[in-house]
């Protein structure tokens, strides 16, 4: 390689040959010699390539340092909060670091503009309280007298009056906490920078969640409210106190409340705020139903669900028949359709709007589990031909026959139905028309035309179901796909819904199909979703999974979605491999035992294992059946005995797949076995015979032990 001094030297040397310019203007100085013959030039080149130049680049470059003043005092704040306890010399450094700042920028508005000290005023308001509540006065500074200074300076945002808040609702002053509230409203009149919707907190799981600290001061200064002595709950008086005006669709965060509830008051008052609860939350119902039943559609938490349903059904008179009916189809949602059934079976007696629980029954009956897709239809046949025909069906009961019968996944005999025994003038009605267009094109055999649709579309489902159909198909360009998606969720359209948590999952896959560099595609981003919203993005996952038709995007999806950690991501990506046809249980190892190393290094609980394990079992056990394939209860048997070490307790559900698994494929292959899997099958028994709460199935039993194995389950249960 020619170094940089040799090629500056042939240049010189190369120059010595040019031509020799002259000036040709008299008044003009002479133009320097760039071909002298002397060695001059050379000389002057090699002193400029031997010479240390550094430190006079350095002289030339040095200039005054310069540090933004916020993150100055932010770095000082955290030093001396971590450095010592005594709170009263991190206050005095906040005083002086905001007066020099002040004075140093001549702005007033300099620092109420920054969000940057916000981290370290939480920290020193956090050891404030804490100094209080330890009882260490020689470290003590009022934490009000803190908040205030961050008023005064306008530096105060909703995390820091939550702290307090906290401490005194914990304390049991109710009064101050409402005195506080006060104080906190006309904080984010005055200035509404103070008001903060998103941060992150970290829960019982050590995780940082997502969370909206504005509604976490309402709910704080509702259970305050409740714990008042000697006076009666009224919702409309907390909706005045806490400035919530029904009118723009403002609602009692009931969410955060129960927590508040289960998390700070102190045990002797729990059951006076639990009581005040439940006493509101009624009131609510009863005043806005509209406002519940769309709380109930947009639940995205089987718990969740499960709260709201308990605390309705505690009033036990007057329940209304549409909302019972509503936590039915969210219960199916969520793929538990027994308990659909069960809410049906204890509300008999609810005959106010009866035909909405009826039609839910018959949706519910149609995803029970069932040995054939005729013994589903013969369900949902039943259901309508005794509960619902000879009460003389309205539109929403047909539309609820067509959901039936099209999730019995017996699309052959809808066709039927549809052509036969819906009359005509039923069929004209929008709700049931929309229907049986959703489970037409929820059908992957059946085409359609976009342009042959109704032109206003009412249901979210058929406008979801003509949205997936769009991002599946490589044919659709994005130009297409858009323009269906801003018809109705733009802003601007005349015809605009709110798109749903499906919505989302299908826009990212098109976005995703769409985009030319998958590699560096965002999922998360291209919805605007952030990934630590662990709930909203665990239903996000789960929906995206559900919708996508293939493997491929899914693999995609879990290189992002696994971290932050979460084992319930990880269950619901191992779940993937066994329901996409290109899935595969080698990937859905590989996931398990990534998942195992994450949630090491997260120092998760051991409970947190239970999931994925019975998660490989299902997904084995589905594989065993699918191919007949004895050799796969090895596999089963593996992670019943991980389960085990573990001290799992195995669901019973997946006992009993596994027991099924197990007799199916004797009966299959008439009991032949390797020595392995009979062993794999001992072990099983053994773990079962072990579980005295689960009951197997007669049937199983007397399968294995009529021909094969005398041992299994042989011994007498107890």
């Amino acid at each position: 390689m020619i170094s940089i001094g040799a090629t500056l030297r042939n240049r010189i040397v190369l120059a010595r040959n040019i031509t020799r310019f002259q000036s040709v203007l008299s008044h003009s100085k002479p133009i320097p010699d760039i071909n002298s013959n002397s060695d001059e030039d050379l000389k002057i080149v090699d002193e400029l390539l031997n010479t240390d130049n550094s430190n006079q680049l350095k002289k030339r470059d040095r200039r005054p340092s310069y540090e933004n003043p916020i993150s100055l005092l932010r770095k000082q704040l955290t030093e001396n909060l971590d450095s010592t306890s005594d709170v009263s010399s991190s206050y005095d450094l906040l005083k002086k670091g905001i007066r020099r700042i002040q004075e140093e920028t001549a702005n007033p508005d300099y620092v109420k503009k920054s969000y940057g000290l916000n981290i370290p005023l939480v920290k020193l308001l956090d050891k404030a309280t804490d100094s209080v509540r330890k009882n260490t006065p020689e470290m003590e500074v009022d934490p009000y007298q803190i908040l205030d200074t961050l008023c005064q300076n306008e530096i105060a945002h909703s995390q820091h009056f939550e702290i307090l808040l906290k401490s005194l609702l914990s304390q049991d002053r109710p009064h101050d906490v409402l005195a506080l509230w006060v104080r906190y409203l006309q904080t984010i009149t005055e200035n509404p920078k103070a008001l903060t919707t998103q941060a992150f907190k970290k829960n019982h799981r050590n995780q940082e969640v997502f969370y909206n600290p504005h509604l976490e001061n309402i709910a704080l200064t509702s259970v305050a409210y409740l714990l008042l002595p000697n006076s009666t709950p009224n919702i409309q008086t907390l909706y005045e106190i806490l400035r919530l005006d029904k009118g723009k669709g403002d609602v009692l965060p009931f969410n955060y409340v129960k927590k508040v509830i289960f998390n700070v008051v102190a045990e002797s008052q729990k059951p006076l705020a639990f009581a005040g609860f439940d006493k509101l939350f009624n009131q609510y119902i009863r005043a806005d139903k509209e406002s519940f039943l769309k709380k109930l559609d947009n639940t995205i938490q089987l718990s969740q669900l499960r709260e709201y349903y308990k605390t309705y059904t505690a009033i036990k008179t007057d329940l209304d028949g549409e909302i019972l009916a509503k936590c039915m189809d969210k219960y199916i949602e969520f793929g538990n359709p027994s308990e659909a059934v069960s809410i049906y079976t204890k509300s008999k007696n609810v005959e106010l709007n009866s035909i909405f629980l009826k039609n839910s029954l018959l949706v519910a009956v149609a995803n029970l589990p069932a040995d054939s897709r005729a013994s589903r239809l013969k369900r949902v046949m039943a259901v309508w031909n005794s509960l619902i025909k000879p009460v003389n069906p309205n539109a929403a009961s047909y539309a609820a026959l067509i959901k039936a019968v099209n999730e019995s996944r017996n699309l052959d005999e809808l066709k039927i139905i549809w052509k036969n025994d819906i009359p005509s003038t039923v069929k004209e009605d929008a709700i049931v028309k929309e229907a049986y267009l959703t489970a037409i094109i929820n059908d992957p055999a059946e085409k359609f035309n976009v342009k042959e649709l109704p032109e206003n579309i009412q249901s979210l489902s058929l406008i979801n179901a003509i949205l997936i159909k769009l991002a599946a198909d490589s044919e659709v360009t994005k130009e297409s796909f858009d323009e269906f998606y801003n018809k109705y969720f733009s802003k601007d359209s005349p015809m605009r819904k709110t798109p749903d948590l499906e919505t989302k999952a299908i826009k990212m896959f098109a976005s995703y199909q769409h985009t030319e560099d998958k590699s560096s595609f965002q999922f998360f981003h291209s919805i605007s979703l952030n990934p630590r919203d662990f709930k909203r993005s665990l239903a996000i996952i789960n929906d995206f999974i559900r919708v996508v038709p293939s493997i491929e995007p899914i693999r995609a999806f879990y290189a992002e979605a696994k971290e932050p950690f979460d084992a319930r991501r990880y269950n619901s990506f191992i779940n993937a491999e066994f329901e996409k046809k290109d899935g595969s249980s080698d990937v859905a190892e590989e996931i398990f035992h990534e998942f195992t190393k994450n949630a090491s290094e997260s120092k998760a609980t051991m409970d947190k294992y239970k999931e994925p394990l019975e998660t490989l079992m299902k997904g084995f056990s589905f594989l065993a059946t699918k191919h007949r394939n004895t050799s796969l209860l090895l596999k089963v048997d593996t992670y019943l005995q991980l389960a085990r070490k573990l001290k799992l307790d195995v669901n019973f559900a997946v006992l009993a797949k596994i027991l099924f698994t197990i007799s199916y494929l004797a009966r299959g292959n008439s009991g032949k076995f390797t020595e392995e899997e009979l062993a794999a099958i001992q072990s099983i028994s053994k773990y079962i015979q072990g579980n005295k709460s689960f009951t197997p199935n007669e049937r199983d039993v007397q399968i294995l032990q009529k021909k094969w194995y005398k041992f299994f389950l042989n011994e007498k249960r107890r």
